[in-house]
């Protein structure tokens, strides 16, 4: 069985002008979203969600985005190892930059 890479395209931190509290609510909102995918799909999908994985490396103590262009190159870079984009949500600031990557690579978008 093939593994699917499924980059979660969410809101997260709105440019990174977002405070600690809308971004924690985000993270908590893709994290759900994560373990419905992995328990329906009994791990045929993985789920790439980087408002879980850099979080912890790019804000500072206040919560607030630090380095919001390099974490939008880190995301860029998984979406090109992806075999799929998922979305939640209507698309804002990263995100749109996000799935136009996906679109100009083919990689197929799934709004959910």
């Amino acid at each position: 069985m093939k593994i699917k890479l499924v980059y979660i395209c969410h809101p997260f931190s709105h440019g990174g002008l977002a405070n600690s509290a809308f971004i924690e609510t985000n993270k908590k909102a893709v994290e759900r979203i994560c373990k419905k995918i992995v328990k329906k799909t009994n791990g045929y999908v993985l789920p790439i969600a980087p408002q879980i994985y850099f979080q912890h490396l790019l804000t500072n103590d206040n919560g607030q985005h630090e380095t919001y262009e390099l974490a939008m190159q880190m995301c860029l870079a998984l979406v090109r190892k992806c075999d799929e984009v998922w979305v939640y949500g209507i698309p804002v600031f990263g995100m749109i930059r996000e799935l136009d990557l996906a679109s100009s690579l083919k990689i197929p978008i799934i709004n959910v």
